[in-house]
């Protein structure tokens, strides 16, 4: 996963054996982010772009939470029904940064806590923040490089960010390290992983191991003495590699794993859930894999494009505002929407004994009756085998019912 320059092992698990379930063999419901006060956003414009959603059985069993962002330089938090069979979400807060209100909120990974503050990665903003649901109020704004995805330890104490790095004042996002902060006043921000360990697209944590995905792989990072460190203590435990031949030479694709979240609501929690929200040609997922330099190259391409596009839209003025004086690490989705991945894929990983199970949904709109597809950069179980599938690309979640067909590694 962007974090290793020798060969792939073939023994890793893998994203092969796909199990294939047909477009309307199993029940969907699609539901769409906008409630009756976004009655003058009809045509979407104030909607930008979202990214996770969040559940936590223990605050609230019947709802799962979806933050988004829109134009108007807030955060749109929505409320969805796991079972009531509505389509329209309940916008429930509107929040900005606190300590400076017109500065936009772009939320990426999300996890809410049993007390009901939901944790936000605002990766454009180089910053994490908790805001209490039940009031709204955002508790806490803490300082990290672009960070993407984030979740609640299993003992509540803390939060962990997958970043990047930086690099003097500037983030790198391809240069992964991680990062802590308590759950409760002071409020203290720590790194406790470093060494730019390539991408940090996803990442969860229990019984003090950190399960971190770096878009081609994903790596577990181990406790010791309470510090997380690098000493023998990171291993690699699967990999987006696809193929049925031995060889790794010989494949089609990577799929790229994103955000992590897990499978059983129940501690001490063991399967992890994440979406393949793309793929790439094997020939270039090799050379991302194996070379952090590399990704760090094809990022930063990336975001002198991203200047450029700002400049030809909107002039030096939107350039200054949305890049946030050279601080930003965003990048236009321009360059995310660049293949064809027409079906949702899901992969469970057993984190005690390695085994894996890779689905793929079928969708077709002629049977689905929406618009979807499998750039789905967050999947959450929300509950009796119903799971959550946020696609960066659309203004609407899908939730797809797989009791009765996902039997867990």
């Amino acid at each position: 996963m962007g974090c290793s320059t020798s060969r792939i092992s073939p023994d890793l698990p893998a994203a092969n054996n796909w199990k294939q379930w047909p477009a309307g063999s199993y029940p969907t419901r699609f539901v769409e982010l906008a409630s009756p006060e976004d009655a003058d956003d009809t045509a979407g414009n104030g909607f930008l772009f979202v990214e996770s959603c969040a559940y936590n059985k223990i605050f609230d069993a019947d709802n799962f939470y979806v933050p988004v962002q829109h134009t108007d330089s807030s955060c749109h938090i929505y409320k969805v029904s796991v079972s009531d069979g509505s389509k329209k979400a309940e916008r429930v807060h509107q929040v900005v940064k606190k300590s400076d209100g017109e500065k936009m909120i772009s939320p990426f990974g999300s996890a809410l806590s049993d007390e009901g503050v939901l944790w936000l990665c605002c990766f454009n903003e180089n910053m994490v923040c908790g805001v209490d649901l039940r009031s709204g109020e955002m508790v806490v704004e803490a300082t990290v490089p672009a960070p993407n995805d984030i979740c609640v330890s299993d003992d509540g104490k803390y939060v962990y960010a997958g970043c990047g790095s930086w690099l003097g004042k500037v983030p790198l996002a391809p240069a992964g390290t991680i990062w802590r902060v308590t759950t409760a006043a002071p409020y203290t921000c720590k790194k406790v992983v470093g060494g730019a360990q390539g991408a940090m697209a996803g990442i969860a944590e229990v019984k003090g191991k950190l399960f971190c995905a770096h878009l081609q792989r994903m790596s577990v990072y181990g406790a010791k003495r309470k510090i997380y460190t690098l000493s023998g203590l990171r291993k690699q435990i699967w990999t987006g590699l696809c193929s049925q031949d031995a060889d790794p030479e010989k494949v089609d694709k990577f799929y790229l794993a994103d955000n992590l979240a897990w499978w059983d609501a129940e501690r001490p929690r063991k399967v992890i859930l994440t979406p393949a929200y793309r793929s790439l040609p094997a020939p270039l997922g090799h050379i991302l894999d194996r070379s952090i330099g590399v990704n760090a190259v094809g990022w930063s391409a990336a975001r002198a494009a991203t200047t450029l596009l700002r400049l030809k839209d909107g002039g030096i003025e939107e350039v200054a505002k949305v890049n946030d004086d050279g601080l930003s690490p965003e990048v236009d989705l321009k360059f995310s929407k660049g293949d064809d991945f027409p079906h949702v894929h899901l992969c469970l990983y057993n984190t005690e004994t390695g085994a894996t199970a890779n689905h793929v949904f079928l969708l077709d709109q002629a049977v689905q009756g929406a618009n979807f597809d499998g750039h789905v950069t967050h999947a959450e179980h929300v509950g009796d085998g119903k799971v959550a599938c946020v696609n960066f690309l659309k203004r609407k979640v899908l939730i797809i019912d797989t009791k009765g067909l996902i039997t867990l590694p």
